[in-house]
């Protein structure tokens, strides 16, 4: 089986072409609920800690490089503690 990666870029804009606001809600709110793993309505550094750790995400990062992906993405929303759902809806659109 061959993975194919896809940029946050291009995940939005897939999403945006071909499917409807209301599924595109469905599919974002699926995908905020399986990153945050511990189901209290914020992306954290300790759901991506466990989303690493349970299912080798961010396998082709070193330690030094996974630290410095999950701080950007949390310090680059302003948002250290978390995002929620609403935070990572604006994100994934880029807005």
């Amino acid at each position: 089986m061959h993975e194919t990666e896809l940029t946050l870029d291009q995940y939005s804009t897939l999403m945006l072409r071909y499917v409807g606001s209301s599924e595109l809600n469905d599919e974002l709110r699926q995908t905020f609920d399986a990153l945050d793993r511990d189901h209290d309505g914020q992306i954290t550094q300790k759901d991506f800690d466990e989303l690493r750790y349970e299912n080798s995400f961010f396998d082709q990062l070193d330690d030094e490089q996974y630290e410095l992906v999950v701080k950007e993405l949390l310090i680059q929303t302003n948002y250290n503690k978390g995002i929620d759902f609403n935070q990572f809806v604006n994100l994934m659109m880029n807005e």
